[in-house]
């Protein structure tokens, strides 16, 4: 699955695309331009303008009308080899498949391969966090490489040993993992990993998201649903309420106003609001008005800001340019006592310094940051 704008993607296994505008109140099929018989999606992404999808041994596909018609764009891809995962950073795209990580600069009008490091080519997962991109490979662990030149290292210590990598996610400092032996984390950017599975048991997780400060993961077997944490992975809960006896969810993706799942109930998906399934600390332990330095800084294209009211007030959170103008508001509201996170997303920005300023009454604190595509 993912989310752009108001548009909720899924990928099925035999029926193509489906794309809902209402939250998933209807969804409706569109195939147009893809392969006519067994369209199983193998993977979904998109940006501002444009979807991404993969078909299973049929390739590569584009589409800029919002899913209504698709092109295929396999030039330097190899023929009739499976996808496995597809991640994008601005205009740069990059997918794995069997024959291992290939890279475009131009939304996918061409890619070439970039498996210099890769001692197994058989990529199944791909994560972008910050300035730097992850595989997963299928035997031999975990790589990792700057965006900017691709070059792979291996960045295994203490990772499980039985099982690969799965998916990805950032907040706060710290690079998640889910393997198919828990959540594994990192604060010192995949030099080393330490256990996050206390409540976990061990599953199998097949996705994580970043809701709100909360951690979500995804549990693929029979017994598992979705679990979150409230405390950066250190704890875990399951929030199941609703979902069948035995729920295998396969993906979280969430919008501003909905958490979605799929998987459950024979493939199907299932929502819940944002608000039904977040935390908001406790508005007593918060005394600091603070301004935290964005992560990840640099960025390419969203950054998250986290910052801290001790007191009900008017907030305003505003993002300027290096010459003092105002280039976007991201906050402009009476706010309750307590800790906030906001995404600031530059792709329609030019790449240079920005300054992010935080004001309630007569409190004011600026930082700095810097966008590079």
């Amino acid at each position: 699955m993912a989310v752009c704008g108001s548009s909720v993607i899924v990928g099925s296994q035999n029926g193509g695309v489906f794309i809902s505008t209402d939250n998933g109140a209807t969804w409706t099929q569109s195939n147009n331009g893809l392969p006519s018989n067994n369209v199983e999606v193998s993977a979904i992404a998109c940006d501002a303008s444009t979807f991404y999808t993969a078909i299973k041994y049929n390739g590569f596909y584009i589409s800029t009308d919002g899913g209504a018609n698709w092109t295929a764009s396999n030039n330097g891809l190899p023929n009739s080899s499976f996808v496995f995962s597809l991640v994008i950073n601005g205009d740069d795209l990059f997918l794995s498949k069997e024959e291992g990580v290939f890279h475009s600069s131009d939304k996918g009008a061409n890619w070439s391969a970039v498996n210099t490091g890769l001692t197994d080519l058989s990529v199944r997962t791909l994560g972008i966090v910050g300035q730097n991109i992850f595989a997963a490979t299928y035997s031999d662990g975990l790589y990792m490489s700057p965006l900017n030149s691709i070059s792979w290292s291996k960045v295994n210590d203490c990772l499980p040993a039985n099982g690969f990598v799965r998916c990805f996610a950032n907040i706060s400092d710290k690079i998640f993992v889910g393997t198919e032996d828990g959540v594994y984390y990192s604060d010192n950017n995949g030099v080393s990993w330490s256990s996050a599975n206390n409540g976990m048991e061990g599953f199998i997780i097949s996705s994580l998201a970043v809701i709100a400060n909360n951690l979500f993961a995804a549990i693929a077997s029979n017994d598992g649903g979705v679990m979150s944490s409230e405390d950066l992975g250190n704890n875990w809960k399951f929030i199941n309420d609703g979902f069948p006896v035995y729920p295998y969810v396969n993906d979280i993706v969430a919008n501003e106003s909905y958490i979605y799942v799929s998987g459950p109930d024979n493939g199907s998906v299932w929502s819940r609001t944002i608000d039904q399934v977040t935390f908001v600390e406790d508005v007593n332990i918060q005394t600091d008005f603070r301004l935290s330095q964005n992560y990840p800084n640099p960025f390419n294209p969203a950054t998250t800001i986290n910052f801290s009211i001790p007191k009900d007030s008017f907030v305003t959170l505003k993002i300027f340019n290096l010459q003092g103008e105002e280039a976007v508001t991201l906050v402009k509201e009476k706010l309750s006592a307590g800790n906030y996170s906001k995404i600031f997303n530059a792709e329609k920005f030019s790449s240079g310094i920005y300054y992010y300023t935080l004001t309630s009454g007569n409190n004011r604190i600026t930082n700095k940051m810097i966008f590079l595509k």
